[in-house]
């Protein structure tokens, strides 16, 4: 099992949540998972919230699981759950007008490759059928990958 986090000055291995290192007192460097946590910050530089805030419910949770796919525990879990909301979303009949969340979305997809960038832009444009196709598509990727490992 991996270490939740590990002391930047003595290097012990914490399993738990603490704020402060159990072996030497120095203070967690435990990473900040409520106001901006990494896996809804990237290197695009747009939050996830800036662009799920724009969105129905649906379509922002499919959003959201495309946007920290690879940034979580379990990749394959996160695009499953991406592709269950936008299942549901073509099922509400979700659609939004161009605006800057649009905008944003393809600010995104600029950092995301293949299948993930294919998904974001078909989602941009509300196209859920291809965003369950591209989504798919990745996840069959992933699994091919790990049953070469």
């Amino acid at each position: 099992m991996a270490s939740l986090w590990d002391c930047e000055k003595c290097g012990y291995n914490h399993y738990e949540k603490a704020s402060e290192c159990k072996h030497c007192g120095t203070e967690s460097n435990l990473p900040e998972m409520i106001n901006q946590p990494k896996h809804y910050n990237d290197e695009s530089g747009v939050p996830c919230c800036d662009v799920t805030d724009f969105m129905m419910f649906n379509g922002g949770n499919c959003f959201k699981y495309l946007y920290r796919c690879g940034s979580k525990f379990d990749d394959i879990e996160d695009l499953k759950k991406a592709a269950w909301y936008a299942v549901r979303a073509k099922q509400k009949g979700e659609f939004y007008s161009d605006g800057d969340w649009a905008y944003l979305i393809r600010e995104v997809a600029r950092y995301r490759d293949d299948a993930i960038h294919t998904a974001m832009i078909a989602l941009r444009w509300c196209r859920w059928s291809d965003v369950v196709v591209a989504i798919k598509a990745e996840i069959a990727r992933l699994e091919s990958e790990a049953a070469d490992d």
